[in-house]
């Protein structure tokens, strides 16, 4: 019985864990994203190659930080089906956000297309 309390308490914090750490991803990819659109609107490029600029840096570290989360995982996570369950987690977190810029999206275009 101790074993299955324990076991729920691990999922629990698992889930917990990594839908935190997809939404922490979304959030700063959205900001990004914002602060490109805003630097595009008012023509603040220096140099025209860069897409993005400084996105490789980000999703560098982004993909850093994943990766050491993926390997810590089982160390904190004996189990192997509980390092799935933060996976899962970190996917929820990053599709709840951008579910909710495409709903942001999606109602901008409505009303623009009612006007």
């Amino acid at each position: 019985m101790n074993a299955d309390i324990m076991y729920t308490l691990l999922s629990a914090g698992a889930v917990i864990f990594g839908i935190g750490t997809g939404i922490t991803f979304g959030t700063l990819q959205h900001k990004a994203l914002l602060r490109d659109q805003q630097m595009q609107s008012a023509k603040e490029y220096k140099k025209r190659r860069l897409v993005v600029p400084s996105s490789f840096r980000r999703i560098f570290y982004l993909v850093i930080m994943l990766m050491v989360i993926q390997y810590t995982a089982p160390m904190l996570f004996k189990n192997t089906s509980t390092q799935w369950i933060l996976t899962a987690g970190i996917i929820i977190g990053y599709g709840w956000t951008l579910v909710r810029r495409l709903r942001t999206y999606k109602n901008d275009y409505t009303r623009i297309a009612l006007i």
